[in-house]
C-alpha cells in the first residue's frame, strides 16, 4: 500500500503546482448533465409498467375470477360422553393441605389408562388402571390384581370439567375429594 501512496501524493502535489493542466474524469460530461426525463429508458420502463397494470385491472373487471371455498366447519373438537373412557383422560388436579397434585391421564387401550401422579411431597409415579363406566361416573380397577372393594377408586361426574372421589354407595371418601381438569402447572 506504501508504494501507490508516494506516487499519489506526488500527483496530488504536481495538481496544486501553478500552471499545472486541469485535471479531467474518463465519464463523458454529456451523460451526467442529462436531466432525468431526457432518459427514455426510464420513460419506456414506467410506460409499459402502467400500460401493463392498466390492462390487468381491465381484464380483472370483464372478467372476475371466481372462488369456490368449501365450507367452513366448527374447528371445536368434540366433547366425548360421560361415558367414554376418553372423557376420563387429560390433566387433572386435586387440592391438598394448600399445594395441588397433578394427574395427568392417558388413555393407552380401548378401556385402560396410564395416570402419572405428580404429588408435590413425592417423586412422580405411574399407575396403570381399568376404567370401567358406571353410573354417574367411573371405576378405575387395577389391572395387576383381582379386583375388590379395597383397590377400586370410583369417581362421580359432578359436570363436564370436575369428578369427586366416592365410595360404592356413593358417600363421599374423605370427606370431599375433588379432581378438576387443569393446565398441570401446581402453583
Amino acid at each position: 500500500m506504501e508504494q501507490h501512496l508516494l506516487p499519489l501524493v506526488a500527483a496530488i502535489k504536481a495538481m496544486a503546482a501553478p500552471g499545472s493542466p486541469p485535471v479531467r474524469s474518463n465519464t463523458p460530461a454529456a451523460a451526467a448533465s442529462k436531466p432525468w426525463y431526457q432518459r427514455p429508458p426510464i420513460w419506456v420502463a414506467i410506460a409499459v409498467v402502467v400500460i401493463l397494470l392498466a390492462v390487468n385491472f381491465f381484464m380483472a373487471l370483464r372478467h372476475p375470477i371466481v372462488v369456490d371455498l368449501p365450507q367452513r366447519t366448527s374447528t371445536a373438537p368434540a366433547k366425548p360422553e360421560r361415558s367414554d373412557v376418553a372423557f376420563f383422560a387429560g390433566t387433572l388436579c386435586q387440592p391438598y393441605n394448600g399445594l395441588t397434585i397433578v394427574y395427568e391421564v392417558v388413555r393407552t387401550g380401548t378401556d385402560t389408562v396410564l395416570t402419572r401422579v405428580d404429588h408435590p411431597q413425592a417423586s412422580p409415579w405411574d399407575v396403570a388402571a381399568r376404567i370401567v363406566p358406571i353410573a354417574g361416573g367411573f371405576e378405575m380397577q387395577p389391572l395387576d390384581e383381582p379386583v375388590s372393594d379395597d383397590n377400586v377408586a370410583r369417581f362421580e361426574i359432578i359436570d363436564e370439567n370436575m369428578m369427586k372421589l366416592v365410595f360404592a354407595n356413593g358417600a363421599a371418601e374423605d370427606g370431599s375429594i375433588l379432581r378438576m381438569r387443569c393446565d398441570g402447572r401446581k402453583d
